[in-house]
């Protein structure tokens, strides 16, 4: 039978073995960032972060999660991976996590579909993570939010030492996802170069040879919206989605019904990955001609020659490209336009 001292023991040889692992991942993954290697500097920050599960409050564990992270939304280095996208959902998700750790990864999801052009995804987590860091915390998790840790801050041109609690730091992040939300729904907000992740304009011609609709027009069908009722513009209240096409935002029944009608909401409201000849859309997602991403187009109809494919054409074009719906995402529908 074992001792309890030989058990003890062995509990403090498996410790320092894998403080001894996360730290050569440490290690690693700073080596490979100061060379340019960021993929394998992600990698390793990712290892280390999984070694340290067994301490959630452990300081290291969030400046690994961070780490992992902040490459992550760098987005110029590599394409983010599917096992990325499904270690920061596994994070996001599990409630057994420290809040600051389910935000970040939400903040970072929020950017990474973002840079997709996947709006509505990037709207949805956005929410959901400032609605994880509003709600009132356990008693556990008050505590590890008292926490303090060390961080780099920027002052007087240098980088200095300071210490932030965990719940400080999480309510950066929170401000951070409203304030990307404000952006997307074209709110005056001033955001640094490190937050703003993509390109949002819309480059699609306007005036001759080109759309009749007016930038701000368009801008309006970019926007995720859910500021203001689309019907009657009121501001500053709580509003309830189309339950069809999860795109129109209503203050009542009323306007709902006036939007319907009057401005004909019935005509282009649109499934989830349901579209119609005549639709605008955006090119998004392209990996053999990624350039093309990020732009407006009119989708013409469906690829009579090759299904799940459709042909779009740039307004006043002639040439018109086969594109598949899943590089297709649907804007906010075409009656939310003013």
């Amino acid at each position: 039978m074992q001792s309890i001292a030989s058990m003890s023991d062995n509990n403090s040889i498996r410790h320092e073995q894998a403080a001894m692992k996360w730290l050569r991942h440490q290690l690693a993954a700073v080596q490979y960032w100061e060379e340019g290697k960021y993929r394998k500097s992600a990698d390793n920050y990712w290892q280390a972060f999984k070694i340290l599960q067994s301490y959630p409050t452990h300081e290291a564990r969030y400046h690994m999660l961070h780490g992992y992270t902040s490459i992550l939304r760098d987005g110029g280095h590599f394409v983010v991976s599917d096992d990325d996208m499904d270690n920061l959902r596994n994070i996001f998700k599990n409630k057994h996590e420290p809040r600051l750790y389910r935000v970040e990864a939400g903040f970072t999801l929020g950017v990474i579909h973002y840079a997709c052009s996947e709006r509505d995804k990037c709207e949805g987590v956005y929410r959901y993570a400032i609605s994880i860091g509003e709600k009132k915390p356990n008693r556990k998790h008050e505590t590890m939010e008292a926490a303090r840790v060390i961080v780099y801050e920027m002052k007087d041109g240098a980088f200095t030492q300071q210490k932030r609690t965990m719940k400080e730091l999480m309510q950066r992040v929170i401000k951070d996802s409203r304030d990307n939300l404000d952006a997307m729904r074209g709110a005056e907000t001033t955001l640094s170069a490190e937050q703003q992740p993509v390109i949002r304009t819309h480059l699609m011609p306007i005036g001759h040879g080109g759309t009749t609709l007016s930038s701000t027009e368009i801008q309006n069908l970019i926007n995720v919206g859910g500021d203001r009722c689309d019907y009657c513009k009121r501001k500053d209240m709580k509003l309830f989605k189309c339950s069809k096409c999860n795109r129109g935002f209503y203050c009542s029944r009323d306007c709902q019904v006036k939007q319907w009608t009057e401005n004909e909401h019935k005509m282009h409201c649109r499934k989830e990955g349901e579209f119609k000849p005549n639709d605008i859309v955006q090119i998004a997602r392209l990996k053999n001609k990624p350039e093309l991403n990020h732009i407006i187009v009119r989708l013409v109809g469906p690829d009579k020659a090759d299904e799940g494919r459709y042909e779009i054409k740039m307004e006043g074009g002639y040439r018109s490209l086969s594109v598949s719906a899943k590089n297709l995402n649907q804007l906010r529908p075409y009656d939310c336009r003013k």
